[in-house]
């Protein structure tokens, strides 16, 4: 769906700025907001570009260039990194081959860490794409990679 399309179905209130920034990321195949996009959209609810700026670089759902078919988000919270989830994090990215900037080397995977996904009672958890995983520990993370490598997970 192109961005006109998106636009169409919101009035021009600015308080629509994040679903309409959410749902033209998700129209796009790498899951990012152009500049361009920007601009069009703090044009059509009438709004200073550096408003729909700051909004797409404050919100970590956002991302200003192009993400991997995966983006994958590891709960950082208190009672995940109680239950190790910093040991998850560094075995998921062994495991994908990430380089400096999270990235495994195949482009499929994006891995970071996300403050708090609000999912304490299946901790440690990650957040995939829209899909969440919750009591990992190294052979559900192996489990959950290799499905989503043959195109058999929901993510």
């Amino acid at each position: 769906m192109n961005i006109e399309n998106i636009l169409k179905k919101y009035s021009k209130d600015k308080s629509y700025l994040l679903e309409i920034m959410h749902d033209v990321k998700e129209s796009r195949e790498n899951k990012y907001l152009s500049l361009n996009d920007l601009k069009v959209i703090s044009k059509y609810l009438n709004i200073n570009l550096s408003a729909a700026y700051g909004a797409a670089t404050f919100y970590s759902m956002f991302s200003l260039k192009p993400q991997a078919k995966y983006i994958i988000k590891i709960c950082s919270s208190t009672v995940c990194h109680i239950k190790k989830s910093y040991n998850i994090l560094s075995f998921l990215k062994s495991l994908l081959n990430c380089d400096d900037e999270n990235l495994s080397k195949d482009g499929l995977f994006a891995v970071s860490e996300a403050e708090c996904l609000g999912l304490c009672d299946i901790s440690p958890s990650m957040m995939i794409n829209n899909q969440v995983y919750g009591d990992l520990d190294e052979n559900s993370i192996k489990r959950i990679v290799e499905e989503l490598k043959n195109g058999s997970s929901g993510a």
